[in-house]
């Protein structure tokens, strides 16, 4: 949708007939086909889990290096279990 602006010196009876105009146009023009619905893809879903890549990997103790891993999102029980008080 184009904004149309209205200065004092130009009419604002040709700036209406000039919107008339384009809307009459827009509405004698055929409807187009309504879209098909696209088949449902798996991104279309939630994602939870996120593959990555480390740029210098990590070195665990055994010393192998370790590139590429996996992140999940966080769920409640991720964010309580650090509050949980044992005594």
């Amino acid at each position: 949708m184009r904004r149309r602006t209205v200065t004092p010196g130009a009419g604002l009876e040709e700036t209406l007939d000039n919107l008339a105009a384009a809307t009459a146009t827009r509405q004698e023009a055929p409807a187009a086909p309504a879209p098909t619905r696209a088949p449902r893809r798996e991104r279309d879903t939630l994602q939870t889990e996120f593959a990555f890549e480390l740029p210098r990997g990590y070195v665990d103790d055994e010393g192998h290096v370790h590139r590429n891993g996996t992140m999940r999102l966080a769920t409640a029980r991720d964010e309580l279990k650090p509050q949980i008080d044992l005594r």
